[in-house]
């Protein structure tokens, strides 16, 4: 039986920002299935505001509705805010007045989505799935843009509170989440899967970003993606300083965020070890991926259950180690050590990561080549992007095939 789905979100490919390239694949996947998709977001890049993007889709039965004025890029807290709510304002509107659709996806970015959604439903009463890809104001607060006991974070915590309670369907991304939520008996567990433009590996002798870079027969640690203060990589740059050999490493680190400036500060003292882009074009992503040879992952000790970074996926895909910053004890931690993916390292632990730095240069490549086949393998066998993409997609469609709204 076709359905008619809504999904909002402030990214959305061409933008690179993987929560826009998750809800496209979720949003072809459903169209492939007949059903109707209807996707609202912004007409420029989050990151970049002078990148505009036209209201294209890549399946005739997803249509994309650009709204402007929706953002004005990530230089300051201010300006993020205003892009949501100039984005959420208009998207309110339009929802207020649409013809019903038998659900809605909803994710925690941006944060203050959950608000004007709240203010929806007063109105309308939409049923909705609610993909909680991070937790606010839990976030904010281990960041500390505002107290635990401050007026927002109780105003967040009760609108996020409201949303997990009335959703017809709560995914998560990991065990430390849904824990966080209060381990609701209406959550299902499904890990980010990897992007399509993560998966396919080029050769070296094919792939134009190496030469470009000048990368030939250099021995690449690469962090790839959002550049957050979620995801600190102090303790990593720390322990290149540390490292007495590598003299043919380079520790490459693409893409955006205010965790970028740390990097830009360490170029002047690591000179030709550090080499720093912007986010490559999504079509030149599965070239700078396969460059590297080790795949670096990190987030806080305080962001467990907070954040889950789904760079970790595409890593298994193609079969690249992991160098993880962060707890042991998390759900990613422990995947490392237990599959024996990678090497974890505690944030803090500097004598540590220069250790493993040096010991991972020097180890044979049919060890480390072995290292990536178990990565590749357990991809394969639990976390694909067509079994986790389907499994989403299964959950939605149950989740408004015969259900009563929960008001």
């Amino acid at each position: 039986m076709s359905q008619k789905f809504i999904i909002i979100s402030q990214v959305y490919p061409p933008d690179p920002a993987a929560v826009g390239q998750y809800l496209e694949d979720a949003a072809i996947e459903l169209a492939n299935r007949s059903h109707e998709v209807l996707v609202y977001t912004a007409d420029r890049d989050y990151d970049n505001p002078k990148i505009k993007y036209e209201s294209r889709s890549r399946h005739p039965n997803v249509k994309v509705v650009r709204v402007p004025f929706s953002s004005f890029g990530k230089r300051t807290l201010l300006h993020r805010l205003l892009g949501q709510i100039s984005f959420l304002s208009q998207i309110l509107v339009r929802i207020l007045f649409c013809s019903r659709p038998d659900g809605v996806v909803l994710t925690t970015i941006p944060a203050t989505t959950g608000v004007f959604f709240l203010i929806a439903q007063f109105f309308r009463r939409f049923q909705y799935l609610y993909w909680v890809m991070d937790i606010n104001p839990d976030q904010a607060v281990a960041l500390g843009s505002f107290g635990r006991n401050s007026l927002p974070s109780h105003f967040l915590s009760w609108v996020n509170g409201r949303l997990v309670n009335h959703a017809q369907r709560i995914v998560c991304l990991d065990t430390d989440m849904t824990r966080r939520l209060g381990n609701p008996q209406h959550v299902t567990i499904i890990p980010p899967w990897p992007l399509e433009g993560d998966l396919q590996v080029i050769p070296d002798v094919e792939n134009s970003f190496i030469a470009e870079h000048a990368l030939v027969e250099k021995f690449v640690f690469m962090y790839s993606g959002n550049h957050s203060l979620v995801h600190p990589l102090t303790t990593l740059l720390d322990g290149v300083e540390m490292m007495r050999k590598g003299d043919k490493c380079v520790f490459a680190f693409i893409g955006g965020g205010r965790g970028k400036a740390e990097i830009e500060e360490r170029v002047m003292k690591l000179g030709p070890r550090l080499l720093v882009l912007p986010y490559q074009p999504l079509e030149r992503i599965k070239y700078s991926l396969s460059a590297a040879d080790v795949q670096v992952v990190s987030f806080g000790d305080e962001m467990l259950g907070i954040v889950h970074p789904c760079k970790f996926y595409a890593a298994l895909a193609m079969g690249q180690p992991i160098l993880l910053l962060g707890s042991k004890d998390s759900a990613l931690g422990k995947i490392v050590v237990e599959q024996r993916v990678g090497w974890c390292v505690a944030h803090g632990d500097t004598e540590e990561m220069a250790r493993v730095l040096e010991s991972i240069i020097v180890q044979p490549r049919n060890e480390l080549s072995a290292i990536g086949d178990r990565a590749k393998e357990l991809a394969a066998r639990h976390y694909s992007r067509d079994r986790l993409r389907g499994e989403f997609c299964d959950v939605l469609e149950r989740s408004f095939s015969s259900s009563e709204i929960a008001y």
